[in-house]
């Protein structure tokens, strides 16, 4: 099984924009917290392409899922967006030792693992 428990710095989020364009800021401030029991937690703060600032927080349960466990279910319990509260939001992931990707659609978060 694939072991994305644990705390990861995002380090590069990168945004496909309407155009095709892929903005990247290599200068977000966040963590993504994964734990054993199936909880996470996501706060971050990034910049847009025109130059805004943004933030994301959220709390809930996740899991594993697909033939090969290729898919990662979000369920938050806590959303600023409330039709996503309770809802299975899915994501896919790369993950290469300390280096994890969350893909959700358009946005990949970079992260890399504390220790």
């Amino acid at each position: 099984m694939t072991n994305i428990t644990g705390m990861w710095k995002l380090v590069a989020i990168e945004r496909q924009q309407e155009d095709g364009e892929v903005y990247r800021d290599d200068s977000p401030t966040g963590y993504l917290l994964y734990t054993p029991e199936g909880w996470l937690a996501e706060a971050f703060q990034y910049r847009t392409s025109e130059g805004e600032h943004g933030c994301v927080t959220y709390c809930g349960s996740w899991e594993l899922g697909g033939e090969n466990d290729e898919i990662l279910y979000h369920v938050p319990s806590v959303h600023p967006n409330q039709d996503n509260v309770g809802a299975r939001l899915e994501r896919h992931y790369e993950i290469d030792g300390d280096t994890f990707t969350l893909i959700a659609g358009s946005v990949r978060l970079h992260c890399e693992r504390l220790r």
